[in-house]
């Protein structure tokens, strides 16, 4: 793994460890999933997928939807594809 990808699936487990709620990764997957499709739509190609991820992180930084992770401020946005890349990651380790 890349060191990048190493610390994109860290954020996303540290984001994942505040939604204690929801232990069952399964639960976490599908709600992180709604909320991406409700953001992202249904883009035509990377570039589109690209802007709408853009939009919806500038959205997020304008209504104040900020996660404090460690020294890192991400938007909703942000914090929930990360979680994804966990979840992503933790399935691959079995």
């Amino acid at each position: 793994m890349l060191a990048a990808e190493a610390a994109i699936v860290t954020l996303g487990e540290k984001y994942l460890e505040s939604w204690k709620m929801l232990a069952d990764i399964g639960r976490q997957e599908l709600k992180l999933l709604e909320n991406v499709n409700r953001f992202l739509g249904d883009p035509r190609g990377l570039a589109e997928l690209c802007g709408r991820i853009e939009q919806s992180i500038r959205r997020d930084f304008d209504r104040n939807r900020i996660c404090a992770i460690g020294n890192w401020r991400l938007s909703q946005t942000e914090s929930e594809l990360c979680a994804l890349a966990a979840l992503h990651a933790r399935r691959n380790r079995r």
